[in-house]
This record gives C-alpha cells, structure tokens and sequence, in this order.
C-alpha cells in the first residue's frame, strides 16, 4: 500500500499547475471553436436549402384539392381541413393574390390577402382560424364544423363576375 501513496503523490507532484490550466483552455477553446464551426456550417446548409427550393413549386406539386376530397370522403375532416387549408394558399397563389414563402406565418398571409383582396380576407380568416385551431390546437372537426369550413372556403373561391379574361 505504501507503495501505490509514494506514486501516486509523485505524479500529482510533479504536475505543474500552469501546465494543467493551458491544457484545459486549449480543450475548451478547441471545442469552442468545433462548435462554431459547426454552426456556421449547419446555418450556411440551411440557408443553400431555402434558396435551392422553389417554394411555389413544392406546395403546388401536391393535389391538396384531391387529398381534401378524400380525407373527407373518409370522414377524417380535422386532415380535410388541412389539405382545404394548403389547397387555398395554393388558389391564392395562382390567383396571384398571395406570395407563397415558407418562412411566411398564416398571419402574414392574412395581411397579404386583406391588402391584395380586402373582399375576401373575412374568409380566408375564418378558415385560417379553423385550420390552426387544427392543427395546433389538435381540436378535432365534425360534420357540423366542418360545413362552415367549407361554406367559408366556398366565400374565398367563388368567383365575383368577369375578371381580366372575360370569366
């Protein structure tokens, strides 16, 4: 036993404590700069992936008018009133009436439509509250609400006489 105190006591000995306390700061400022590097990185990836996806495109590849049609065919309105929600960004886009934008809020879309189409921001707000209620509040949907969902849904597409292409 003796023997294992002696050299134990001469390697805490002849440790330096200058010695000890470079060697920690160079291990943290090691993973302090790992971990800056790191994060530059995973910015600079996540900014390349916003500028490489064309926003429009990817929320118009996908048939949210058939989606909704089936889900409530099914009787699953809380996710028929999802797709009817992104199929009505979709509608608006292409009535040029909204920029879609993934770093864009519902919000935001509100305040676009009600300067770009003030006559149908009532609607598109009833059936943007409905949605979020959705799908953050995981409030579910019945048959009821669900009809004046689609009353309101109704309200935003119809159309309100000719437009520019005689219509």
């Amino acid at each position: 036993m003796p023997h294992t105190n002696e050299r134990e006591s001469g390697f805490l000995e002849s440790l330096d404590l200058s010695e000890v306390g470079t060697i920690m700061w160079s291990i943290l400022g090691i993973l302090i700069i790992a971990f800056l590097v790191w994060l530059v990185t995973r910015w600079w990836f996540t900014r390349q992936e916003w500028k490489d996806t064309s926003d429009k495109q990817v929320h118009r590849d996908t048939d949210w008018r058939a989606q909704a049609l089936t889900y409530v065919k099914e009787g699953k309105y809380n996710l028929g009133v999802m797709a009817w929600f992104k199929w009505s960004l979709t509608f608006l886009a292409n009535e040029q009436k909204l920029n879609l934008k993934s770093n864009k809020t519902n919000g935001d879309y509100r305040k676009e439509l009600k300067n770009s189409w003030p006559e149908k921001s009532t609607s598109f707000s009833a059936i943007t509250a409905q949605f979020e209620r959705v799908k953050y509040g995981e409030s579910p949907v019945n048959e009821q609400e669900y009809a004046a969902y689609s009353h309101h849904l109704d309200a935003l597409t119809e159309k309100e006489g000719p437009d520019e292409t005689g219509r």
